[in-house]
């Protein structure tokens, strides 16, 4: 039997670089047998041999399967092939010409609507909403109702805030708004800026604050001009040409003129003809509304094809997605896994689905309204599915961009409808000096019809109590996340 007390001993000799005839020489000076020490050489050499052999297994193991994974998707390839490329000119965008003069949107880039570059290279004079981190949540607690109207609160941050208000009148003076980069669909691309909106979003949140502080001190013509205005100016940017985020930047924007509007027109002593002309410029937004969402999923359809192109043609892209997803599109190589010009096509697909879902109306969107799906890839897919990095990349756009515009837009719809017929009843309280038994008594001195519930194509429900109209739907709008 072998002396395992031996075998560790040598171990250790020829770790400390001893040769093999030195050990053995001094083994024997201190009376070891020559078979003992040969038996315990053979032991360490056997095992030694056994590791080299599992790490040549390993290595070779390691070769076969890259050359697997290397050969595998040309072998494929000669049997599946993608697509020849297509033109999709049902998706193309058009060339739109806006002039400076009349572009609103370079009064709004004082007020954060830019790029991180523009502003790191001081290309854009910012100017900042001037409010401490307690007032602002002050207003926006203001703004929701949950507390009382704060005139001196109101007053302070309507001075602090002239050069914001001014820089809002100056853009409502004008009548259109076009972000230059995607004005000309050969500069739409995956490396196109996204543009800041956080610092627009808190000027107009202002503005809002503005627009009740006139309403609460009975000056009618400037709250009601305010609030049209900023209806006007989210109106111009949503029905734009450009990308999600600035459309969805002005339906914020129109939304919140629209919610202070209502607000007002509670307060306010408002004519019969006000209230008419008040409504018919809220259903002039509202008809052409929906159109926005069609030109943004083409804007979306235009970048990732130019991506997929560029990948097609072996130019380097590489992209985020907006939900963080991370996708290395340069580190890819066309063959079977990966076939873009198939991949556009099943986008395309997608992009002509989501333009023709906005312009259901919105009974059939909130219907039809279905909770996102989860993607997951099984393990099999990964090795046999073709063109599976397309399709991944495919489902991930799908969940990134699914029907948020037009869900929001819907809403704003219904907001807009509830403006109609609160102008047409603060008008009738104001002549009358009671609220309308029914919706029907504004029609036609007030309103030219009762206004439609978006979301159930009836009239809206009305509270002859408090002079509040409301929609069936409004608790399960909150519930699926409008």
């Amino acid at each position: 039997m072998v002396n395992k007390q031996l075998i560790n001993y040598i171990h250790d000799r020829l770790r400390a670089k001893e040769t093999k005839d030195v050990i053995v020489q001094s083994l024997r000076e201190v009376g070891w047998e020559e078979g003992e020490i040969t038996k315990s050489f053979a032991v360490i050499e056997r095992s030694s041999r056994k590791w080299i052999r599992y790490i040549k297994i390993g290595f070779s193991s390691i070769f076969a399967t890259a050359l697997l994974l290397y050969i595998l998707p040309i072998i494929l390839g000669l049997f599946v092939k993608d697509n020849p490329p297509s033109l999709y000119s049902d998706l193309a965008l058009k060339t739109v010409s806006v002039t400076a003069s009349e572009n609103m949107y370079y009064d709004l880039t004082h007020l954060g609507l830019t790029t991180p570059a523009m502003i790191a290279q001081h290309a854009v004079n910012i100017v900042p909403v001037r409010a401490t981190s307690e007032q602002t949540a002050q207003v926006v607690s203001i703004l929701s109702g949950k507390t009382a109207w704060n005139d001196n609160l109101a007053n302070t941050l309507i001075a602090e805030n002239t050069a914001v208000f001014s820089i809002i009148d100056q853009a409502a003076q004008k009548q259109k708004f076009q972000i230059p980069q995607f004005s000309t669909p050969a500069t739409i691309t995956i490396n196109t800026p996204q543009y800041l909106i956080q610092g627009v979003s808190d000027a107009f949140r202002m503005n809002d604050l503005r627009i009740l502080y006139f309403a609460h001190h009975h000056d009618a013509v400037d709250a009601m001009r305010i609030a049209q205005e900023q209806i006007a100016i989210g109106h111009a940017i949503q029905t734009s040409q450009s990308d999600a985020i600035s459309i969805l930047d002005g339906i914020m924007i129109e939304r919140e003129g629209l919610q202070m509007f209502q607000q007002s027109a509670s307060l306010l002593p408002i004519s019969s003809s006000q209230s008419r002309q008040i409504t018919q410029q809220l259903e002039q937004y509202a008809g052409d509304t929906m159109k926005s969402v069609g030109e943004a999923e083409k804007i979306e359809f235009q970048i990732w094809s130019s991506a997929l192109t560029s990948v097609s043609t072996r130019k380097e892209v590489s992209t985020t997605i907006s939900n963080g997803w991370y996708f290395p599109l340069r580190s890819i190589d066309i063959n079977y896994y990966f076939q873009p010009n198939k991949t556009i096509k099943m986008l395309a697909a997608y992009y002509r689905q989501a333009i023709h879902y906005a312009q259901q109306s919105c009974a059939t969107d909130y219907v039809s309204n279905a909770a996102h799906p989860t993607y997951r890839i099984p393990l099999a897919d990964l090795i046999t599915r073709d063109n599976i990095v397309g399709d991944t990349l495919y489902k991930k756009v799908r969940l990134a961009f699914s029907r948020e515009m037009s869900e929001k837009i819907c809403e704003e719809n219904l907001v807009m409808q509830e403006g109609e017929a609160t102008a047409g009843i603060a008008a009738y309280k104001n002549m009358v000096g009671s609220y309308p038994k029914t919706l029907a008594q504004l029609v036609p001195t007030y309103l030219p019809s009762i206004p439609q519930d978006s979301f159930t194509g009836k009239a809206l429900q009305y509270n002859a109590k408090n002079g509040q109209v409301y929609s069936p739907m409004d608790s399960t709008i909150k519930q699926i996340g409008f």
